[in-house]
């Protein structure tokens, strides 16, 4: 046995390649847990945003249905309705005249020609937080329909 050391019993260490192979391991892994927690906190932002906005889109339909009926053949119908929105964009995207015929169609209250017939569908969009930049807004939309209780049926 020239030119070669024995080892003793329980005198045993880890050799280097092992070392490296573990610490890299490690490291792939330690990299990989802390990708996955910033994804949940981002991914936990997000759903806030999306349930705020869709908080607010029902508020602010509520706030429509609430409110006095308005011709829709006219401009800014329902632009004067406001809802607790902080940080939000509240905005009415139509307003749709009922044609009058089963099954229902609408036209669209600035058409030429549209007449309102006593109902018409509104649809209603909330999207933000304002502040924020446009890659990390929401929007919701809500559409209602809406019949002018002073109109024949």
């Amino acid at each position: 046995m020239m030119g070669t050391v024995a080892r003793r019993r329980g005198a045993g260490g880890f050799t280097l390649p092992e070392m490296i192979v573990t610490i890299a391991i490690l490291g792939i892994a330690i990299v990989g847990m802390v990708g996955g927690l910033f994804g949940l906190v981002v991914a936990r932002e997000t759903h806030r945003q999306v349930a705020r906005a869709g908080a607010y889109v029902l508020t602010y339909a509520e706030a429509v249905k609430a409110a006095a009926y308005e011709d829709c053949t006219t401009s800014g119908a329902y632009s004067g309705v406001t809802a607790a929105a902080p940080s939000y964009e509240l905005t009415v995207l139509a307003v749709e005249c009922w044609n009058g015929d089963q099954p229902a169609t609408f036209t669209a209250g600035s058409a030429p020609g549209a007449v309102d017939s006593g109902a018409q569908r509104v649809a209603l969009s909330v999207s933000g937080p304002t502040g924020a930049p446009a890659s990390k807004q929401v929007t919701e939309t809500v559409v209602v329909l809406k019949r002018n209780a002073a109109a024949p049926t």
